[in-house]
């Protein structure tokens, strides 16, 4: 019997901010003449050497705060035309943490809890996989990237704010 086995490359996981964000609402984003840059900004064509971009980025959102936080994210896709960056929203989650805490001297260190809980606010249902199984299991996102060779994660405060919220990112 031939089974049929596929294959997907599995990028490396990474903090989608080297400092955590304090952020109580999102940040402007609008089209511009230059190239995409910053915190939070990743040109995924230039990490993978110029190959084809990934299908999915992976999202792991996580906050300093109490069981119950709530925080936001939003996942941007960035295409150049002409000379015109135009970002296009691919999803906006709402996340709830739980009392699941990373490890002393990791990416997400003891203080940091994951979320449990992901809902999609904005974006299509048909392209973002939510995991979701709460009881402070961690939850995760899968956002299609839509081929965008530049992907932007930004974050603001929920209904009950974290001290301060991040995600481990990865491609998929």
């Amino acid at each position: 019997m031939n089974a049929f086995v596929t294959r997907q490359h599995s990028g490396p996981v990474f903090r989608a901010l080297s400092t955590n964000s304090t952020a109580t609402e999102f940040a402007s984003v609008a089209p511009q003449s230059s190239k995409p840059t910053g915190s939070g900004v990743f040109d995924l064509a230039a990490d993978l050497a110029g190959a084809a971009v990934p299908e999915k980025l992976g999202v792991i959102p996580f906050a300093l705060g109490a069981d119950g936080d709530q925080l936001n994210v939003r996942v941007f896709g960035w295409r150049q035309i002409a000379t015109l960056w135009v970002p296009v929203l691919l999803a906006e989650l709402a996340a709830t943490v739980g009392t699941t805490v990373g490890v002393a001297g990791q990416p997400v260190i003891a203080t940091e809890r994951f979320a449990d809980t992901l809902a999609l606010t904005d974006g299509n249902t048909a392209e973002v996989t939510l995991t979701s199984p709460e009881n402070n299991l961690i939850a995760h996102a899968l956002v299609s990237v839509k081929g965008f060779p530049v992907v932007q994660v930004d974050f603001d405060t929920g209904a009950a704010p974290p001290t301060s919220m991040n995600a481990l990112l990865f491609t998929v």
